[in-house]
């Protein structure tokens, strides 16, 4: 399998930390507000950054990230939209199928929404199997960044990927994702 630069090929199901990553300490978002207010120009870059956080807030869902949706993107044909914001789209999701030609390039895009607070380290998980016994699980990890609350829908896009080639790969793949955020709170997915 051919990945993007941040992907790594691993067998074990254990999400592995980021080198060089070091998670910073939970603070809540109006004690953040309130730190350094006599510092002008940090001021406006907060003001700047959070700009719609109170907007983003006044939502009825308690969760701080909602997956809305995620993308499959292949040139030259429709994107297979897969919709992730209620657990009852995510079971209807669980057994959809689609089929992406051998060698194919394609791209995921995943939507969200921030809510409430800051998002630390969201990190996306795929774990690949295939249906043939003799290939092994490959599991790939994506740190997507840090996202303040805001109000409307905010997007990732993933690196360009290459779908296998070759005999052995030819087959149904099952794929199984996760996105956390490395304060170890497991999101939606």
């Amino acid at each position: 399998l051919s990945r993007g630069p941040q992907g790594q090929t691993m067998t074990d199901e254990a999400p592995e930390p980021t080198p060089g990553y070091v998670p910073p300490r939970k603070v809540s978002l109006q004690m953040q507000m309130e730190q350094d207010k006599d510092d002008d120009s940090l001021t406006k870059w907060k003001n700047q950054l959070l700009a719609g956080a109170s907007a983003a807030s006044s939502s009825t869902d308690t969760r701080n990230v909602i997956i809305k949706a995620l993308r499959v993107c292949v040139e030259g044909r429709p994107d297979v939209v897969m919709e992730l914001d209620t657990p009852g789209k995510v079971a209807k999701v669980a057994g959809t199928r689609f089929i992406l030609k051998e060698g194919a390039l394609y791209t995921k895009k995943m939507d969200f929404v921030v809510q409430g607070d800051i998002v630390a380290g969201l990190k996306y998980m795929e774990i690949l199997k295939s249906t043939r016994p003799l290939i092994p699980k490959q599991k790939y990890e994506y740190m997507l960044g840090s996202f303040p609350p805001r109000e409307g829908i905010q997007s990732f896009t993933f690196p360009e990927e290459e779908t296998p080639t070759g005999m052995m790969a030819r087959g149904t793949w099952e794929v199984k994702s996760k996105v956390r955020e490395l304060l170890g709170r497991r999101r939606l997915l």
